[in-house]
């Protein structure tokens, strides 16, 4: 392998805040044919270095160069012009356009007068998803997609374009793990064939399994660049946040915390196709973890549990009531709240002031006549912005701009401030790093010692069996095994019942 993008000496400065201040020595180096991640905290500098490549923002100090050659893209259409594509987290297509417009827009490959012919581009469109995503059409338009088709279209055609280097900007967290597969296994065909693919992630063991080497960031700065077959993953977290912080990552207690008080009791609960014959119990400070692989049914028990599916036959009581919520609003005045697996597709408002996203599940109770002023506002979200270490200017501040784990806060605040019985928290550290998760899990131990019941349903199983009480795993609708935090379940015991 051959160097083919290297980096020295970076900075970059927003308006007095360095988001990059490298030393003026140090180096990054991608080879020709290598998958090398990027990893670190959100804040660490990755996002920025991703987007200066990408001439998305330009350096303020430093010098990139690429093929031996001085790269200073002034645009994202010069960089791609000199063989630097990008994917981004965010959604990247347009939903009024088809997928063969949104392929070719702003390319001038096999154009007239500024439109692809197109045969030719449907023709070439089918082409480049007939690996990653064969079963989009090339005629469909984008806002008909989901959001994991979108992303697998964005990375088809970054490699249509075939470039030097592809940037792929922490985008698994929304893939199921087929999915996931597949983009593994293209992103390695993309680099036998001399790409250099860099990649940033939170999930530390994804860089293991995919990636050749790993660059660390902290605090705008190039720590270090070392193989991943040298490194684990505790010692990638280590150096991400200065000191071992997975050791403490989750309790530390090893007994099943279960109280005489049922919150939550499920009986033969069903949706025919989504989960057959479920019932579940959950105690006041219990956190009961529910486990399984993507369409496991997981998904539909919890939407079911906060009102918004609705099961054909079994019964549900909370707090020894019968509950049988209709709607969300009808769980939310029951005492029950919700945080889904995407936060910014279902948990917040992105382009709304943070006070209106904490206080949005409350207005009812808020209003005055039917209506909300927005006086009080800041008495109530600034305690919270504190209690969570949410890392913001103020509560007028938008969720757009803050990071991950952050919105994640802001999604937990509006819930808190709801003072629920019954916290349903799905995939909850989904895409956030690793202090972020920390802060998490603190606050959910905090919760569960308060008395508040909780059911924790997780993709990640060191999560399930670091942070429960209980764990129930499904398979194919059904719940497959209990089992409790005293027997100290490991991963391979619970995959077992998963597959």
């Amino acid at each position: 392998m051959s160097g083919i993008l290297q980096a020295v000496g970076l900075a970059k400065d927003y308006d007095g805040i360095q988001a990059l201040r490298w030393d003026a020595d140090s180096r990054f180096d991608a080879a020709a044919g290598e998958i090398h991640a990027v990893v670190g905290e959100n804040g660490a500098g990755k996002s920025t270095f991703m987007a200066i490549l990408a001439g998305l923002v330009n350096p303020s100090a430093g010098r990139i160069t690429l093929a031996g050659a001085d790269y200073a893209p002034s645009s994202a259409a010069e960089s791609r012009l000199l063989g630097v594509e990008i994917v981004l987290q965010e959604p990247g297509l347009i939903g009024a356009l088809t997928i063969t417009e949104n392929f070719f827009l702003g390319r001038s490959a096999d154009t007239r007068l500024g439109y692809v012919r197109r045969r030719r581009g449907a023709a070439l469109v089918r082409a480049a998803l007939s690996d990653i995503a064969p079963h989009v059409s090339s005629t469909a338009l984008a806002s008909s997609l989901s959001l994991e088709d979108q992303k697998l279209v964005e990375i088809a055609r970054a490699i249509h374009f075939e470039p030097k280097v592809l940037l792929v900007d922490e985008m698994s967290a929304c893939l199921s793990r087929p999915a996931l597969d597949k983009l593994f296994q293209t992103l390695r065909r993309l680099s036998e064939s001399g790409t250099a693919v860099l990649y940033i992630s939170h999930y530390l063991e994804e860089v293991k399994e995919l990636c050749d080497r790993v660059t660390v960031f902290r605090d705008g700065r190039l720590i270090t660049t070392l193989p991943t077959s040298e490194v684990d993953e505790r010692q990638l977290a280590s150096l991400m946040v200065g000191r071992d912080y997975q050791s403490s990552l989750y309790r530390d207690d090893s007994s099943a915390n279960r109280s005489d008080r049922t919150v939550l009791a499920v009986a033969g609960l069903t949706i025919p196709g989504e989960y057959e014959d479920v019932s579940l119990e959950v105690s006041r400070g219990e956190i009961l973890g529910i486990g399984g692989l993507i369409g496991c049914g997981s998904d539909a028990l919890a939407r079911t549990l906060f009102g918004a599916m609705h099961a054909r036959s079994g019964s549900m009581t909370l707090n020894g009531e019968p509950y049988a919520p209709h709607s969300p609003r009808q769980a939310i005045a029951r005492g029950v709240a919700y945080v889904p697996p995407d936060r910014d597709r279902e948990g917040l408002l992105l382009r709304a002031p943070i006070g209106l996203n904490v206080t949005l599940a409350t207005l009812p109770r808020l209003a005055k006549a039917g209506l909300y002023s927005g006086r009080g506002e800041a008495s109530l979200v600034g305690p919270l912005i504190a209690e969570l270490s949410i890392r913001c200017r103020s509560e007028t501040e938008l969720p757009l701009t803050l990071s991950g784990g952050n919105r994640q806060k802001v999604v937990l605040a509006k819930w808190l401030l709801t003072e629920p019985d019954l916290l349903i928290l799905h995939n909850p550290t989904r895409g956030i790093d690793v202090r972020a998760k920390a802060e998490i899990y603190r606050l959910v131990d905090e919760l569960a010692a308060k008395g508040m019941a909780i059911v924790l349903i997780s993709d990640e199983l060191p999560e399930l069996i670091g942070m429960s009480d209980r764990i129930l795993m499904m398979r194919r609708g059904a719940i497959s095994h209990e089992t409790i935090r005293d027997l100290a379940p490991t991963e391979d015991e619970l995959i077992a019942y998963m597959v």
